[in-house]
């Protein structure tokens, strides 16, 4: 629940909180270190409280010990006895966090420390060796270690995928990466292999584990992220045709464009950007989507240029009336009540500020001033 959407939230919370709905239970989780009191799910949690709503918290941490040897016992088909000397050892390499206990039994395996011996036909280990392995205690770091080992062009494609989001089509990846010698197949071929990544669907791949996704965006160097979207962006923008933008392509473009938007970007770049973010927008809110498409339209206006009602006018009225519809459908008040003055006031004829005064009475008559609408 800390990556759900304000719209889902609000669904959560009025499904939570209708007192007709009776006999209704939500099972949900969370991940406590990375919600604060300003995170909107705080909110709600509050709010269910304050209404008298029973909730049950239970907190999942590390697994123990004896679970781990239970995993080791299993995975080498051995007594539960003779692994817990290396489980033991494990256990606190990997902190008991289940997904960096498997990791490391593989990179044990790799390393050719854990290994299969065909006479005695059982697994072997060198404890000592294993013991003496230096393992980060950050679950990330330690798989960006990993990555780091592999080939340039494979790094490339794992920062590329992780710059799509957690799940993405290994048509999109092949169209975001410039250089010849990648071959998508051999990375997709090598990311399942190492259990980085596994098939979703038909050319479409996800993340075994988000932080492995943020191991491979690690990759990429802090201070060169921001240029990192936006020409991956570009370069997607400009190896697809206006039937992938319209089908798949349009959101990936534009939500790695516009982690650029503080790059130094001439007057034609943030204009193309602008025009990207009202088509995201008007597509987002022709699926329901306010309130994404609000942050899309926003975006949009920031990229105007400062005599934008004179020079860019029907993009200027366009994303004017499209962020107006948005940010009132999302309940973004204060947003409408900044934006409104605009077209309101530069639109150069009544037709073009006609959505604008709609939008406008629809505002006031829900906020109860009838009589100024």
């Amino acid at each position: 629940l800390q990556w759900a959407d304000q719209a889902t939230l609000d669904l959560i919370g009025m499904l939570m909180l209708d007192p007709n709905i009776q006999h209704f239970g939500i099972l949900g989780c969370y991940r406590d270190n990375e919600v604060d009191r300003r995170h909107p799910l705080f909110g709600l949690l509050e709010a269910v409280r304050l209404n008298g709503i029973d909730l049950t918290e239970i907190h999942v941490g590390p697994i123990e010990r004896e679970s781990v040897n239970s995993i080791v016992s299993d995975a080498l088909c051995l007594p539960p006895s003779l692994c817990r000397p290396l489980s033991t050892v494990i256990h606190q390499k990997a902190g008991g966090v289940i997904l960096f206990v498997i990791r490391f039994l593989n990179s044990l395996n790799k390393q050719g420390h854990l290994v299969y011996c065909l006479e005695s036909r059982r697994w072997t280990w060198d404890l000592e060796k294993i013991k003496s392995e230096r393992v980060s205690e950050d679950f990330v770091v330690h798989t960006t270690l990993q990555m780091n080992s592999l080939p340039k062009l494979v790094q490339i494609g794992f920062m590329s995928a992780a710059c799509l989001g957690s799940n993405f089509n290994a048509s999109i990846l092949g169209k975001t990466i410039e250089d010849e010698e990648f071959d998508v197949c051999s990375f997709l071929e090598i990311g399942k292999d190492g259990g980085y990544i596994e098939e979703s669907g038909l050319g479409s791949f996800s993340w075994t584990h988000d932080q492995i996704q943020q191991a491979a965006y690690d990759l990429i160097p802090p201070t060169q992220r921001e240029s990192f979207h936006y020409q991956l962006g570009q370069m997607l923008l400009e190896n697809s045709t206006n039937c992938e933008m319209k089908r798949d392509a349009l959101f990936f473009i534009v939500d790695n464009m516009n982690k650029g938007v503080d790059l130094k970007l001439d007057r034609n770049q943030k204009t193309q950007l602008a025009g990207l973010n009202l088509q995201a927008g008007n597509i987002a809110i022709s699926t329901s989507r306010f309130h994404a498409a609000a942050e899309y339209l926003q975006t949009g206006i920031s990229l105007l240029i400062k005599d934008s009602w004179i020079q860019q006018y029907d993009l200027t009225i366009q994303l004017y009336d499209a962020a107006l519809e948005a940010f009132y459908t999302a309940g973004q008040f204060s947003k409408f009540d900044a934006a409104v003055k605009q077209p309101l006031t530069h639109a150069m004829c009544f037709e073009d500020k006609l959505n604008s005064y709609h939008n406008l009475v629809r505002y006031l008559t829900a906020s109860g001033k009838s009589e100024e609408a």
